[in-house]
């Protein structure tokens, strides 16, 4: 009786997790099913400076260490925004906009 119960609350526990997990997408390359997404442009910010420096990109703020690499992913027209004060840029000026020019390319921060 007791190994009953006790299998019985393992089953419970089990579809409990189960169901708590979120359902995953199915996916499909934009070949095969004819959807065109948007193109993603990659950047890498490096910061130069000896201090932490904070970017917003769509909203979210990201913070690159001194001396540290960002990789950023966005698609074109996405603007990068500073957060922090730096030698060459003030808090709120706009650092870069994301173009097919600029993909793969390192952008400095100072």
């Amino acid at each position: 009786m007791v190994q009953r119960l006790r299998v019985l609350g393992e089953l419970v526990a089990f579809l409990l997790l189960t169901a708590a997990q979120p359902a995953r997408a199915v996916t499909w390359p934009c070949e095969v099913c004819g959807v065109r997404t948007e193109a993603q442009i990659t950047v890498e910010v490096f910061n130069s400076g000896a201090r932490a420096q904070q970017v917003r990109v769509a909203g979210r703020v990201y913070t690159v260490m001194p001396y540290g690499h960002l990789t950023l992913k966005a698609p074109p027209g996405t603007q990068v925004y500073a957060v922090s004060r730096g030698a060459k840029h003030r808090k709120g000026d706009l650092l870069f906009a994301f173009a097919a020019r600029l993909d793969r390319a390192t952008v400095t921060l100072d």
